[in-house]
């Protein structure tokens, strides 16, 4: 089987595996660089160019939207002086499932960034702006909502811009699990990580006091610097019940770990890759509501 029969059936092949192929193929060694060029020119044989990706990506989300009714797409260019006057900046999508079916949810709406491995290297602080305005008017709308993310300057500079993320329609509470992490990367110590995590998951008052009076005893910097960062965007027992029990960005990371290998590919291709992950998941969930034996709650 050539590299171009290996990329069309599974974009995230790993370089392992290309290796491997070419050493077959070619029936000698293969470096590490000569797969790397080798897998690239043939992402470019069977998804197309990054110059030429950007026109099928807009026929494709038109497809899609033609057969999924409800499904949205926006496109940002940035005007240029020279032809072709109008360069591609942005795209937002959203299926229409997901819109269908947001308003059933817990108000709870995990955001964490991802970098592209192409041409094109993905967020800014500019694209977060753009994303939050198209977030919430077309699939938050008018819901108040609870927004999780780590400390990214970029999220917290478009919440600042829009006052449609700011209190009376919407919260930005801490992922417990990135604030966890720069804990250890600033202390360095287990046992202070550790109780970090229960002092954030703690939801009894008497229960938070006596966490944090220990971790104030054992070493006050610590103490210092989690009072620093407003209980009330990383604990539970201050969140005022907006996190509905959901303390970290992990729903977002399992989905970043499924794409992780597709990161490379074109924008047209990680788009369908995505749909057609997404179609999967509907199908499941959807075969286990038909057959669940239980009643759901109302």
């Amino acid at each position: 089987m050539s590299i171009l029969h290996l990329l069309a059936n599974d974009p995230k092949i790993p370089m392992s595996n290309i290796i491997q192929e070419m050493q077959v193929l070619f029936q000698t060694g293969c470096t590490y660089k000569w797969a790397w060029y080798a897998r690239k020119f043939a992402i470019v044989r069977v998804f197309g160019s990054w110059e030429t990706t950007f026109n099928i990506l807009l026929k494709y989300l038109q497809a899609v939207q033609d057969l999924n009714p409800g499904t949205v797409y926006e496109f940002l260019h940035h005007r240029i002086s020279s032809p072709p006057n109008y360069v591609f900046k942005f795209v937002f999508w959203c299926f229409s499932p997901c819109i269908d079916g947001f308003p059933y949810c817990r108000p709870v709406i995990s955001v964490d960034g991802t970098h592209l491995r192409g041409s094109y290297k993905g967020e800014s602080s500019e694209s977060w702006n753009w994303f939050l305005k198209n977030l919430r008017e077309y699939i938050v709308k008018d819901c108040h909502v609870c927004l999780i993310s780590d400390r990214h300057k970029g999220i917290f500079s478009a919440i600042q811009s829009q006052p449609l993320w700011q209190p009376l329609f919407a919260v930005h509470w801490f992922c417990l699990r990135h604030i966890r992490a720069n804990f250890n990367k600033t202390f360095k110590n287990t046992n202070l990580k550790s109780l970090m995590w229960q002092a954030g998951t703690e939801s009894k008052q008497w229960k938070f006091d006596r966490v944090m009076k220990e971790i104030q005893e054992r070493n006050v910097d610590t103490y210092i610097y989690l009072m620093k960062l407003d209980p009330e965007k990383w604990t539970l027992l201050h969140d005022g019940g907006h996190r509905h029990d959901i303390r970290t960005t992990n729903i977002f990371e399992a989905l970043n770990s499924v794409l992780k290998k597709a990161r490379v590919l074109l924008l047209k291709a990680l788009v369908e890759l995505i749909f057609n992950k997404l179609v999967k998941y509907f199908h499941q969930h959807r075969e286990e509501a038909e057959n669940c034996v239980h009643p759901f709650p109302t």
